[in-house]
């Protein structure tokens, strides 16, 4: 696959690199792929494929190279690359997540520490609740403080759940079937070719049956 390349850069010849793009300065973090990497990927591209059933959910690996063994270890490292890109986005994502409802965790806790002070203050405050706005400021304290009391408990028990799930090792993708060792050709189609260019033979020969005399008699 990759011969016409060779012979292109050999009558051409190989063209070096920039020495600024080689060392990596000068692009300002961006990815860059030297002649030969470029023409691996464009041919890396072209025999793999990988396609999303959104309805089941499932992930199809296919490679196609000239020898069976070589399609199957395109196929493998394939999907290996694939998993560990998926595992590193879903770990960052859980990351994400956790320090979210870490911050979430440690503001509720503050809220909640506070209206347990002003509660406590009040009360030590205020022993005799004689008169008819202490009573209402203890109720408007008391509902702070169960409001402030039920978040912290919700944020707790969501950020024990958080680090579990970060905490978790198993792999985010099943293989349902493994990659094999293919023994048979997917393509070309021996049977459709042969199918194909009989029935055209047939026609061209009812084609030469029919005309050859007509043009016997023109001449």
């Amino acid at each position: 696959i990759g011969l016409p390349f060779v012979l292109l850069n050999a009558i051409r010849g190989k063209q070096e690199e920039p020495e600024m793009l080689l060392s990596g300065g000068g692009t300002d973090g961006l990815a860059y792929f030297t002649e030969e990497e470029q023409t691996c990927a464009m041919i890396l591209s072209q025999a793999v494929a990988v396609s999303l059933d959104e309805k089941n959910g499932y992930v199809s690996i296919t490679a196609s190279m000239p020898e069976p063994l070589a399609a199957a270890q395109v196929a493998q490292a394939t999907l290996t690359l694939l998993q560990k890109y998926v595992f590193e986005f879903t770990s960052a994502a859980l990351q994400e997540n956790l320090a979210f409802i870490q911050k979430v965790y440690d503001e509720s806790k503050s809220k909640f520490e506070q209206a347990q002070r002003a509660r406590a203050v009040f009360l030590d405050a205020n022993r005799n609740l004689g008169t008819y706005s202490a009573q209402m400021r203890l109720e408007q304290l008391n509902n702070d403080y169960q409001l402030a009391m039920t978040l912290y408990t919700e944020f707790a028990q969501q950020l024990e759940q958080a680090k579990i799930k970060v905490q978790e090792k198993s792999n985010v993708l099943t293989v349902i079937n493994p990659v094999t060792i293919p023994r048979e050709k997917s393509k070309p189609k021996r049977g459709m070719i042969l199918v194909a260019f009989t029935f055209l033979g047939g026609i061209f020969g009812v084609g030469a049956v029919l005309t050859l005399p007509l043009l016997a008699d023109i001449t």
